[in-house]
């Protein structure tokens, strides 16, 4: 498992990796490593990243800018959760 952090809201995609989230019954873990996974940006760890600091959306998966709490328009236009 690349990380054990649980992501609130049922969020998608990982905001550290931009790879699928795994869904559970109590939350969405990433799962994603340099071996597997499809995600954007390859890492064996991800770190739990707040809204303004994601590198990717969690609801669609595309990279945003640092600091954007909102996806650009071209991809989905979501809010960040919070945290």
């Amino acid at each position: 498992m690349a990380t054990a952090f649980m992501v609130k809201n049922d969020g998608r995609f990982c905001r550290d990796c931009g790879g699928p989230m795994t869904r559970l019954g109590d939350g969405s873990f990433c799962e994603n490593t340099t071996t597997k996974g499809s995600q954007k940006d390859v890492k064996d760890v991800c770190e739990a990243l707040g809204r303004e600091r994601r590198l990717f959306c969690e609801h669609c998966g595309e990279a945003v800018r640092l600091g954007e709490t909102v996806c650009p328009d071209a991809c989905c236009g979501k809010t960040a959760y919070r945290p």
